[in-house]
């Protein structure tokens, strides 16, 4: 391989996952950049919006609807995450060590002045105080209505059953139940003893 070679592929977002009855999801769908860790997550995403919308539909005839509601859901966000996967792998591979004043001797000696380590020191206050918080804020938080249940009914062995509950001992017989206890201000002693 030739210095600076990176056979890593995206593509520019895609604006049709869907025709009939056929859909895209994961890389499929939206390949991008490894750098924020991000194509497994998005997967997983579009795995339970396509769930979720397939479970409302009662009639088979109506998939085809479902399917295009999960890509209206979906495209924008996976899009703007494969812009930022794209940026991260270009400020990584454009990346150089920033200029430093190394003040240790005397004179002092500037270290790493090329154009890319100016660049690099510029940008890094505002990289690190200001784009990766928003960035990793915007990855890490789920747009929309979230209901984890709606897969499947209680089962044997879920926390909010009774069996659960029977067979467990003390412990939450509400979904969210301990997450609130916890939020608060039960100590967590008491907390882990009732919970763990």
């Amino acid at each position: 391989f030739g210095a600076g070679q990176r056979d890593l592929y995206d593509r520019v977002p895609q604006l049709k996952w869907t025709q009939g009855r056929i859909c895209l999801l994961g890389d499929a769908a939206h390949p991008m950049m490894p750098n924020l860790g991000q194509g497994g997550g998005m997967a997983i995403e579009d795995a339970l919006v396509l769930g979720q919308e397939l479970r409302r539909i009662g009639d088979p005839s109506v998939v085809p609807l479902a399917l295009k509601r999960y890509a209206q859901n979906r495209i924008l966000r996976a899009a703007s995450v494969q812009g930022m996967s794209r940026l991260s792998s270009t400020i990584l591979f454009q990346y150089n060590h920033p200029t430093t004043l190394e003040a240790t001797a005397f004179p002092p000696k500037l270290r790493n002045i090329g154009p890319r380590s100016l660049i690099t020191r510029a940008c890094q206050g505002f990289l690190q105080r200001v784009a990766f918080p928003l960035q990793f804020e915007y990855l890490f938080s789920f747009p929309g209505s979230l209901d984890p249940q709606v897969f499947a009914a209680p089962r044997p062995g879920d926390f909010t059953t009774a069996a659960a509950s029977d067979a467990r001992g003390p412990g939450p017989t509400l979904q969210g139940e301990a997450e609130k206890k916890l939020l608060d201000g039960t100590p967590l002693d008491e907390w882990f003893s009732q919970y763990w």
